[in-house]
């Protein structure tokens, strides 16, 4: 009597397909997260703080200047003036690992026609930095 192995073969190829298509996908998982922590470690940061404790802005002689007191913020010309601390920690968030605009490859040279003229900002991780 001959048995018909047509229905366990077929099984074990559509398994061995199935093991080969998570394998090349996991591979390509694993190959996209390294070139991205590479692209990452390539990238050059004007700022690099822990965390802001004060941010100043300068708009022609017109300074706004703001301390991070615990979890709230104030402003430096007037202790009662409403500071939005959620908007103050949005800011602060962004320049603490601010990018420089290039990369290792072109020594840090970014686009210099970003810079608005009149216009400067100052932030630290600690009064007086």
């Amino acid at each position: 009597m001959k048995k018909n192995y047509g229905l366990l073969t077929g099984c074990l190829v559509v398994a061995a397909l199935g093991v080969i298509y998570a394998g090349v996908g996991a591979y390509q998982a694993h190959t996209k997260e390294k070139e991205q922590q590479q692209a990452e470690n390539e990238k050059i940061y004007m700022t690099d703080f822990s965390e802001i404790k004060a941010v100043s802005y300068d708009n022609d002689g017109n300074v706004l200047a703001f301390t991070k007191d615990g979890d709230s913020w104030t402003y430096d010309g007037d202790d009662q003036f409403p500071v939005n601390t959620t908007r103050m920690d949005s800011l602060a968030g962004t320049v603490e690992k601010l990018p420089a605009g290039g990369s290792r490859e072109t020594g840090g040279r970014g686009r210099s026609d970003r810079i608005r003229p009149g216009y400067t900002g100052a932030a630290g991780d600690r009064i007086g930095r």
